[in-house]
């Protein structure tokens, strides 16, 4: 049997979530960062740079989440070749048995 994992017709989602991710975490990380900046150097209150880092808090979260989830495609790829594997594991799995049945 020679099954084989189905192509991707086009890289371009992933890329654009890639890019989407790098967008985020970065504007996370600047905002996070002038949000300690500022607070350091006395120039907002606590309140203020809890409410200029929150948005970049969770921008970076995004950012990080989205880059780590595998796309629709790679999902399905991976998904293919996990099969594959549980496939042959049970054939060989069955034969053994069957070997083992005739043996008694």
């Amino acid at each position: 049997m020679d099954a084989e994992p189905p192509q991707p017709e086009d890289l371009g989602p992933r890329r654009s979530r890639v890019l989407t991710a790098a967008w985020c975490a970065g504007a996370g990380l600047v905002l996070g960062s002038t949000a300690l900046i500022c607070l350091g150097l006395g120039v907002v209150s606590g309140r203020q740079a809890l409410a200029i880092g929150m948005p970049g808090v969770l921008l970076l979260l995004f950012g990080l989440i989205t880059a780590a989830i595998a796309d629709p495609t790679s999902g399905q790829r991976l998904g293919f070749r996990a099969g594959l594997r549980v496939g042959a594991l049970v054939s060989r799995w069955q034969s053994v048995l069957r070997w083992l049945r005739r043996r008694r």
